[in-house]
């Protein structure tokens, strides 16, 4: 009879720590898309006419509005994919290191393009999005998704 064990293979840490910072960015970006979703509804009801701060007309309120709304639902969908992209990470599954290769390489693209007005943030976006490609394309870390 032939003797079948599976190789149990340890989560790296830096999955670890990647992936819960996946979770942790889809969670606070949740949070931040219900407050714009809820601010938005609300801007109708503050009291710009009183406080003579900002002269608003209605278009202006109804624009602000909708696009709180708008910007509060893409941050709800953009919080849901991290959190299930941070627990996959942690469960090996190899189409989250790839898609995180494929989102750190836009991740230089973006630092590369923002380094035009500001080049500390676009530095960093370079540096941080470069660790990462390179500590997913280590061998010990593919053997954990391909296990």
């Amino acid at each position: 009879m032939e003797d079948r064990r599976e190789t149990i293979v340890r989560r790296p840490l830096g999955i670890t720590i990647i992936s819960i910072l996946d979770m942790l960015f889809g969670i606070v970006a949740i949070l931040s898309g219900v407050v714009l979703v809820i601010l938005g509804s609300l801007i109708r009801y503050f009291p710009f006419n009183e406080l003579h701060a900002i002269n608003l007309n209605h278009q202006m309120i109804s624009l602000t509005m909708l696009l709180g709304g708008v910007l509060g639902a893409i941050l709800l969908i953009f919080g849901f994919i991290g959190i299930l992209v941070g627990y996959f990470l942690w469960k090996g599954r190899e189409f989250t290191r790839i898609l995180h290769i494929v989102l750190s390489l836009l991740g230089i693209l973006s630092g590369l393009l923002s380094m035009y007005n500001n080049v500390g943030p676009g530095l960093l976006s370079i540096i941080v999005n470069s660790i990462i490609i390179y500590y997913l394309t280590r061998s010990y870390v593919k053997i954990f998704f391909t296990s």
